[in-house]
């Protein structure tokens, strides 16, 4: 007994065959993507850098080259990433010292921190009606064996001052040893 093929057959497998590869390179595409998102998951996390402790540098305006602010932060962070702590600033060459003290909070994720005045505790040099609120962005970075936050600060929503959007400056703290 003898067996031919037949023509229709040799078409189906070819079909098959070619399904087959095909859905072989999805999987393994497929796999090879998951991979990297796992190993992305498990080995590039990172923990949040400790800000704990006294920090001091400048703080500018961007509208006034010219205006600096000494800057001493103190910060207290917990476990979960949120950060409380105390802001003192003191203007450093305008013609009236201004000087302030407030309440901050914010949180830290990785090495990104971010901060806003909640309350002003002092305030002198300056009335009330015209003080901003600020909120500050910052990233955490070891520069020449120091530890360094830089960033921006942006004026927010004032209560009795109002809208303070549009007053932006930059940001530059070492940690005090």
């Amino acid at each position: 007994m003898s067996y031919y093929k037949r023509k229709k057959d040799e078409v189906d497998i070819s079909v098959n065959r070619a399904l087959w590869a095909v859905l072989m390179l999805v999987v393994l595409f497929g796999g090879f993507m998951a991979r990297d998102t796992l190993r992305s998951a498990l080995f590039d996390y990172q923990e949040n850098v400790d800000v704990n402790g006294e920090w001091i540098g400048l703080i500018t305006e961007d509208y006034d080259a010219e205006i600096r602010y000494e800057y001493r932060l103190t910060f207290n962070q917990s476990e979960d990433g949120s950060i409380t702590g105390n802001m003192h600033i003191q203007s450093t060459n305008r013609s009236e010292d201004i000087i302030a003290d407030s309440i901050v909070s914010g949180s830290i994720s990785n090495d990104d921190l971010t901060f806003s005045e909640t309350r002003v505790t002092y305030l002198d040099g300056v009335s009330p009606s015209n003080w901003c609120r600020i909120s500050v962005s910052l990233d955490y970075e070891v520069i020449n064996g120091q530890e360094t936050l830089t960033g921006d600060w942006a004026g927010i929503e004032t209560p009795g001052v109002g809208s303070c959007a549009g007053t932006e400056g930059r940001v530059i703290l070492t940690r005090e040893p």
